[in-house]
């Protein structure tokens, strides 16, 4: 049993006792109370001088009266389960209907919060099911039409026509690299819908990132030694990130690709990682200033005061730390309508038609850092390179 079943087993059993002892307690509490009413009742203005005629009365009035209080606490949680019920019905209807963005508002007191919460998980993941299936329809199906048609016209031409092996072998490469493409397509759309999916990076672990960055340069090394181009590094040392050590090799990948790509050969590539601290900021800074000059009208004890205080802050704010990654090239670079567009799925700019590509790798890119809750930057401009900056918190 996994270790989050066996947690809401528990809370089920502590809420379960509580609710038994509560119940308890009430009981106890409506017995001695009806008790007393059947006392003053029958004494005051009954006069029974019958002790044992008392003692039956006494004990059949409080009977009564506790049965009746419980049929009417019977049907005030009658009601409360039934309009729960009713509340999940009417959800698992609206989703049957094809509402998948359905959601149940509940609150933890209620007696169904855990059916709730879970059922709000399976419709988020519905939701991912259903958008993958409205995006690969929409997206896939239009972006695989040019592979599809060259690899079934060159093998209609090997099928048709007596060739040479030279000429087999230049269509059979061709039909390789198609395939290859739509396999990528496939794999890539898949990824893309997944993350969009997600609201939490999972499988999260701490490893050394500059190490990574190291071992996706030396994977990609037959595609740039083959431009003959520079590749450089400068990484900071022991940078632990907390992550998913694939999908970050994914997203570092995927732009040290494209700076391979969009380079011309012979062209030059650098990728360098730091930390960087947020400190006090530019407003923390002022003020830190301002409380200087202040001081110093106190005497030397106050401005040393307030750099003792402002180094403490500092130290405290070590915590929040930022891993800065930095790819530049100097290739093709992009213009400024290019730069709107970049991370949208599909998208390619007209420069580069000529070259393999899907438009999917930095929106996969820009979804995981999104998830990662970091940032990534790009400056660029025509013919001068680009410069690609992602922010993650360490």
């Amino acid at each position: 049993m996994a270790k989050k079943d066996i947690n809401n087993l528990g809370r089920s059993m502590r809420k379960f006792v509580f609710r038994i002892v509560i119940i308890g307690i009430s009981l106890v509490i409506v017995s001695n109370l009806s008790n007393l009413f059947m006392t003053w009742l029958l004494r005051s203005f009954l006069n029974i001088q019958n002790i044992y005629l008392e003692s039956e009365l006494e004990l059949l009035g409080t009977l009564i009266i506790v049965l009746i209080i419980l049929l009417i606490v019977f049907i005030i949680y009658y009601r409360a389960r039934k309009r729960e019920l009713n509340k999940l019905t009417e959800a698992i209807e609206r989703v049957a209907s094809g509402d998948y963005t359905t959601k149940i508002e509940y609150s933890r007191r209620e007696t169904m919060s855990h059916v709730y919460s879970d059922f709000n998980k399976m419709i988020a993941e519905l939701q991912g099911v259903a958008f993958l299936r409205r995006d690969f329809i929409n997206n896939f199906s239009h972006e695989f039409k040019t592979p599809v048609a060259s690899i079934n016209g060159f093998s209609s031409l090997m099928l048709e026509r007596n060739l040479s092996e030279k000429e087999r072998q230049t269509y059979l490469e061709i039909i390789r690299e198609e395939s290859e493409r739509l396999s990528k397509l496939a794999n890539n759309t898949i990824l893309l819908t997944k993350l969009t999916s997600l609201d939490y990076i999972y499988d999260v672990e701490k490893y050394d990132l500059g190490e990574q960055l190291r071992q996706c340069a030396i994977i990609l090394s037959s595609e740039w030694t083959a431009k003959q181009q520079t590749v450089t590094g400068d990484f900071a040392e022991n940078v632990m990130f907390p992550g998913n050590r694939e999908l970050m090799q994914q997203l570092w990948i995927n732009l040290i690709g494209n700076a391979v790509k969009y380079t011309p050969s012979h062209g030059e590539i650098s990728i360098s990682l730091k930390v960087e601290n947020m400190g006090l900021g530019e407003t923390g800074e002022k003020m830190a200033g301002a409380a200087r000059a202040a001081g110093a009208e106190l005497g030397p004890g106050a401005v040393r005061a307030v750099d003792a205080a402002v180094a403490a802050v500092s130290e405290m704010d070590t915590g929040r730390s930022m891993a800065v990654v930095t790819i530049s090239d100097n290739g093709i670079g992009m213009d400024e309508e290019t730069k709107k567009h970049l991370f949208e799925p599909y998208y390619q700019a007209d420069g580069s038609h000529s070259m393999s590509g899907m438009g999917l790798g930095l929106a996969i890119v820009h979804h995981i850092v999104l998830l990662c809750e970091g940032s990534i930057d790009v400056e660029s401009n025509p013919g001068e390179g680009s410069t690609f900056t992602v922010r993650l918190p360490l």
